[in-house]
C-alpha cells in the first residue's frame, strides 16, 4: 500500500471515529468529508500549511457548520457495534483514493 501523508492518515483515523460514533456500518465518503472538517479545526503545526490549503478551497463553507448539519443526516437508526472499535471503509470510499482516471471510468454514467 502506498505510504500516506500525515493529514491523509489523520482524516481517515478521525473518519473512522465519526462512523463509530455515528453507528454506521463502515466508513463512507460523508465520513471522509467530516474527517477533513474538523482537521480544519485542529491546530496542527506541522500540517499547517496542508490545513491551511484545505480551508482555501472551502471558501466560504463554515467546517464546523458543515460538520453538524452532516453529523446530523448521517446518524444511523439502528446503530452498529463495533468490536475493538474497528470499523472498515465502504467500496465509495476506498475509490476516492484511486487514481482519477480509474475512479471515473468506474461511474456508471461515463460510458
Amino acid at each position: 500500500m502506498t505510504e500516506l501523508s500525515k493529514s491523509l492518515t489523520l482524516t481517515w483515523e478521525i473518519a473512522a471515529q465519526e462512523a463509530i460514533q455515528s453507528g454506521a456500518q463502515e466508513i463512507s465518503p460523508s465520513h471522509l468529508l467530516l474527517g477533513l472538517c474538523k482537521l480544519c479545526d485542529r491546530p496542527i503545526p506541522e500540517l499547517e500549511a496542508e490545513i491551511q490549503g484545505l480551508v482555501q478551497r472551502l471558501h466560504d463553507v463554515d467546517p464546523k457548520q458543515l460538520r453538524r448539519q452532516l453529523r446530523s443526516l448521517i446518524i444511523n437508526p439502528n446503530p452498529v457495534t463495533h468490536p475493538r472499535s474497528e470499523i472498515h471503509r465502504s467500496e465509495e470510499s476506498k475509490q476516492a483514493f484511486q487514481p482519477r482516471v480509474d475512479f471515473v471510468e468506474s461511474l456508471p454514467h461515463y460510458r
